[in-house]
């Protein structure tokens, strides 16, 4: 008895294991994870630091610049960029592929003691932030006053800040909610400048008093009869009448109340954002999942909560404007979609070319078990469902076939041959082909080897494929050479007729024959004209290689994602109120060029704020960007590129613009948020360095192709 035989020989044992694997696959499909791309990001630290009062150039020398010197002597960093703009400093440390994003951040927050000492006092705790995929919104609602609530923007943000985000945070699996734009409501002192020339006082003598007086310190500890008290002195103001009740020294040893200085109210910051919600201001809540969470199953909690978090608010109007989701839906619905077609199709083909129903039954129902045991491996090296992984899926379902046609069809013969359907003879038959359907298994799989190790972009985005295709190539042989020699037997009978003898019969004569017939021609000739053959194909190499420079390069293919983003930046002096009506004039152009019909949601963000990383820290009050969701591409008859490039000419008309694109939202952060080609000036001259970028970009609008600079 050989060793195939001895295994074929316990039939119970591998129904046992077939059983325990398909429900080890069925809990793997229903619970392994779903996002819509693996995380391709190298790991991004950004150090955003408040200097409040400080111009945007003072900012870049005496703050921006020694951090960034600081942070690039880093060990393992790739590159290190930086913002600067009034008040705020934001420093970007990229790393290399290969360094964790939690030691990156924890290396960034070892060396800024180092160089906290060079920095000017009066400077904020420099803020840390883990750039990563579970950055970028999962779900971005637009809040707006309910319509018989006549609520100010300073009230929805307080509202926004406090109650409703911590609603937000209590759905499951949501880990950060970050609250944007709006008005934040602060206390405004306007000093009169004959009463402070009146008393001899300066504008700095006041705020240093509103400062030292607006405290909460520890005084101390008091004991009596065995107990002890710590006591804290509370100065803190509720309000403008607090403040107002502050005493300013005078140069006579006199005080004066900050309110008979000037008037003290409530006011508002001043404005270094804003943001719309479907085309209205509003204020912006950004729900992000954490590092290890999931975007398919975060988003179906939050739809799950929000109907009833909106009844819990009836002051405000709770509205999507831009979501995740829908992409992740439309993706992962056409990915199983087409696996099922390509299911469907390679039985087909299996069933008209074998002319053999009951082999092409044993085939289909190989299937299934190879990728239930593929599933449950996928489960527990950790892996996800993707658009990557569901590509493998896809890709692997002719070859998984393969291995079971060539021990379907061995058997057969065997049993032919001898006439006998024993287990001893599918075991034979199996052992037969064993080898060579091992050693195509296996050499496929060495092929993929490399790629799950040639670093880089490259690696981290195929290495999912690579190991979830080989994991499935076998996990068909294990299926091929255990589940069907068991079937075989039972099912295959030659020499009986085919249940579908009328439909494969005709088929076989007027397709098959003739096609068989010509590719035993064809070969027939080319080995009578071998040296005809090989010239031709080399001819036809060298062609191709010439040809190759025409067709294009691109690192990701381009996808219609129903996603598109217009990002904008206006005159560097521009204000809030010209701010908004450029934005307004973009956001209409886009009403123009997409019907209301197709227009799904649109998400405006100009400008940032310093502990807001789902937006951007570094934007600066004159960008903005607008990111627009319409119907998927089965809905309109205009392809998205159509659609970008019918606002990117109206866009490009608006005044006071000095840079203005549309681009397709794509798959990854690289393909979507970098550019196609970045060129970096550097030198001692800022004043040089913008000439020089003058130049290049006169230069670079020559090059075909080039949509923005």
């Amino acid at each position: 008895m050989n060793f195939m035989e001895r295994i074929l020989r316990q039939p119970y044992a591998i129904w046992s294991l077939t059983l325990v694997t398909v429900l080890a696959g069925i809990i793997a499909y229903n619970t392994l994870p779903m996002n819509l791309f693996p995380d391709t990001n190298r790991p991004v630290v950004s150090v955003v630091t408040q200097w409040p009062g400080a111009a945007a150039n003072d900012v870049a020398t005496d703050v921006t610049h020694p951090i960034e010197v600081r942070l690039s002597a880093i060990d393992g960093v790739r590159r290190v960029t930086s913002t600067s703009r009034d008040q705020v400093s934001s420093v970007q440390v990229e790393f290399e592929y290969g360094n964790n994003i939690d030691e990156a951040a924890n290396k960034v927050s070892t060396e800024l003691p180092r160089v906290r000492g060079m920095l000017p006092h009066g400077i904020r705790e420099p803020l840390i932030f883990r750039i990563t995929d579970a950055a970028r919104p999962l779900m971005v609602y637009a809040v707006t006053s309910a319509k018989d609530a006549h609520l100010s923007q300073s009230q929805i943000r307080r509202i926004a800040e406090n109650k409703l985000r911590d609603e937000m945070l209590n759905i499951p699996g949501v880990a950060e909610a970050e609250v944007f734009g709006g008005n934040v409501r602060q206390v405004a002192v306007d000093l009169d400048r004959n009463k402070l020339e009146a008393y001899g006082l300066s504008v700095g003598q006041v705020a240093v008093s509103l400062k030292n007086s607006n405290i909460s310190t520890p005084a101390g500890l008091v004991y009596r009869d065995g107990d002890r008290y710590l006591l804290t002195t509370q100065t803190l103001a509720k309000g403008p009448e607090d403040l107002a009740q502050i005493l300013v020294a005078l140069p006579n040893g006199n005080y004066v109340r900050v309110g008979d200085l000037g008037d003290v109210h409530w006011g508002i910051a001043d404005i270094s954002s804003f943001y719309h919600g479907n085309g209205k201001p509003a204020i912006a809540i950004s729900l992000l999942r954490g590092e290890k969470g999931h975007a398919r199953e975060v988003i179906s909690e939050i739809n799950n909560r929000i109907d009833d978090i909106s009844a819990d608010f009836p002051m405000l109007k709770i509205e999507e404007a831009d979501t995740q989701g829908t992409l992740i839906d439309l993706t992962v619905d056409n990915m199983l979609g087409a696996l099922r077609d390509a299911v469907i199709m390679t039985i087909i083909v299996i069933l008209l070319f074998l002319g053999n129903t009951r082999a092409a039954a044993i085939t289909a129902l190989s299937l299934p078990f190879t990728y239930l045991l593929t599933f449950a491996a996928l489960k527990g090296l950790g892996y996800e469902f993707n658009m990557v992984t569901l590509t493998a899926v896809i890709i692997a379902v002719g070859l998984l076939a393969d291995d079971a046609i060539v021990v379907i069809e061995n058997i057969e013969r065997t049993i032919r041959k001898t006439g006998d359907s024993s287990i001893a003879t599918a075991a034979k038959g199996t052992r037969e082909i064993f080898l060579a359907a091992a050693s195509g298994t296996i050499s496929v799989v060495m092929v993929l080897v490399p790629i799950m190790f040639i670093g880089g972009y490259v690696q981290t985005v195929l290495r999912p494929l690579t190991v979830t295709l080989s994991v499935a190539l076998m996990a068909s042989l294990i299926v091929s050479v255990t589940i069907i020699p068991l079937l075989v037997p039972y099912v295959i009978r030659p020499g009986q007729r085919d249940p579908l003898y009328m439909i494969l019969h005709p088929v076989e004569i007027y397709f098959l024959n003739p096609l068989k017939r010509f590719y035993a021609h064809l070969v027939s000739w080319g080995l009578e004209h071998r040296k005809t053959i090989i010239v031709s194909f080399v001819v036809l190499f060298f062609i191709s290689l010439s040809l190759m420079r025409l067709l294009g390069r691109e690192l990701m293919p381009l996808m219609d994602s129903g996603i598109f983003v217009v990002q904008f930046e206006a005159q560097p002096d521009t204000d809030a109120p010209e701010m908004q009506a450029i934005t307004q004039e973009i956001e209409d152009s886009v009403k123009v060029t997409v019907d209301s019909t197709l227009l799904l949601s649109m998400s405006t963000v100009v400008g940032s704020e310093p502990g807001v990383k789902s937006f951007g820290a570094a934007r600066t009050m004159q960008s903005g960007k607008i990111t627009v969701n319409v119907v998927d591409r089965f809905q309109r008859k205009r392809t998205i590129y159509e659609i970008e490039n019918e606002i990117r000419e109206q866009i490009r008309k608006i005044p006071n613009l000095i840079y203005a694109d549309v681009y397709e939202f794509g798959a990854t952060p690289l393909s979507s948020l970098r550019g196609t080609v970045d060129i970096m000036l550097s030198g001692d001259d800022p004043m040089v360095l913008d000439k020089l970028a003058d130049t290049v970009m006169a230069r670079i609008k020559n090059v075909r192709g080039l949509t923005g600079t």
